[in-house]
């Protein structure tokens, strides 16, 4: 997704996007995406096989509060739309509306 530019993470869930936020449309279309390429790849929607940036980068040492220069926080938290605005983890987020998408299309009786 192209957007975030000049964006700041304050910590604890607060976060600056920027002038550019991801939008609800690009949300629901990574959302879409993801939920495409497990159908394609024959992958579960799970934490070890679809992450932000940010929740590879906190694994491999240069996430969020690892004081590393480098440091990764893309989509380390979202606002849950399009239900609220309330933030919430980014990975939590994308994986369920994927799982979602993934289930309407792919395992509803209406598409087979």
């Amino acid at each position: 997704m192209c957007c975030c530019a000049e964006g700041r993470l304050y910590g604890h869930g607060r976060v600056d996007f920027g002038e550019q936020p991801p939008t609800p449309v690009q949300l629901e279309k990574m959302s879409q995406v993801i939920a495409i390429l497990a159908h394609a790849l024959e992958i579960d929607i799970t934490f070890s096989n679809v992450m932000t940036h940010a929740e590879a980068a906190f694994m491999d040492g240069y996430g969020p509060g690892s004081g590393d220069k480098e440091m990764r926080w893309d989509l380390w938290y979202l606002p849950d739309l399009p239900f609220n605005r309330a933030m919430r983890p980014g990975g939590t987020a994308l994986r369920e509306k994927a799982q979602w998408y993934y289930d309407y299309y792919f395992k509803s009786e209406m598409f087979k």
